[in-house]
């Protein structure tokens, strides 16, 4: 299935408020993915359970951050999840973005000289370029642009093919 579950333990707690959630796919640029109130003070194990429905195809990393009462902070993992999709995908991260972000195509065939086009929401096409998509995983790196502030859509020509999964992606740059 498409879902991650987290689970977590405290034997003890004092002036604990709230757990943060987040998910990485390098280990540096953290995404939130939710919170979960934490039990305040507690001399007794206590078990929390936290489900991710949109799971990234591929490893990710997840890490926890204890906050208490006061805002002091704690920070616990990463630890590592791989979920490998069977059907072909796009997604861009980090989304919103400052014009420099990754297209990751995961594809269950290989297409040599597909396009790769970022157009404004009315359509029109800002930007291309021709990526080689292979069988499993591929990263294209785009940094180049000079996209400005506002919406966009990415989308994936494989040769004259859509692909399954490989839906248009809105992506903000914010810069």
């Amino acid at each position: 299935e498409k879902n991650v579950n987290l689970s977590w333990t405290t034997a003890s707690e004092q002036n604990s408020d709230l757990f943060i959630i987040e998910k990485s796919r390098d280990g540096k640029s953290w995404n939130l993915v939710g919170e979960q109130a934490a039990a305040g003070s507690s001399n007794t194990v206590q078990n929390y359970n936290f489900t991710d429905e949109n799971s990234w195809n591929a490893t990710s990393y997840y890490r926890l951050r204890q906050l208490d009462f006061n805002g002091a902070e704690e920070v616990y993992g990463p630890i590592s999840v791989s979920c490998e999709n069977t059907e072909s995908s796009m997604s861009v991260y980090p989304n919103p973005n400052n014009g420099s972000f990754t297209i990751e195509i995961s594809s269950t065939e290989i297409y040599n000289n597909a396009q790769l086009f970022i157009t404004d929401l009315t359509g029109k096409t800002i930007a291309s370029q021709t990526v080689n998509v292979a069988n499993g995983t591929s990263q294209v790196l785009i940094n180049d642009w000079d996209l400005k502030m506002g919406a966009y859509l990415i989308n994936i020509d494989l040769k004259g093919k859509q692909a399954i999964g490989m839906k248009p992606i809105k992506i903000l740059v914010t810069n």
